[in-house]
C-alpha cells in the first residue's frame, strides 16, 4: 500500500471539485486523509472526517496485534 500516491491522487481530485471540500474517510480511506493532512493545508480542504480507520498500520492497533503480526 502506498498512502503517499493515494494521498497525491486524493489532492488531485479535491483540487478539480472546484469548491470547497470536506474529505471523508473510512479505513484505509481514512489513513489516505490523514496522510494528505499531514503535509501541510490543502487547497480548497475545509474539513476532514476519520471513521473507523487508524493513524498507522492497522495490524499494529487491532485487539490480536501480535498474532497478525507473526501471520503477516
Amino acid at each position: 500500500i502506498d498512502l503517499e500516491r493515494f494521498a497525491d491522487a486524493l489532492a488531485a481530485v479535491a483540487a478539480q471539485a472546484g469548491g470547497p471540500v470536506v474529505l471523508v474517510g473510512h479505513s484505509i480511506g481514512g489513513m489516505t486523509v490523514q496522510t494528505l493532512l499531514r503535509r501541510g493545508p490543502t487547497p480548497g480542504v475545509v474539513g476532514a472526517v476519520l471513521v473507523n480507520t487508524t493513524y498507522t498500520r492497522p495490524d499494529r492497533t487491532t485487539i490480536l496485534s501480535p498474532l497478525v503480526v507473526a501471520l503477516r
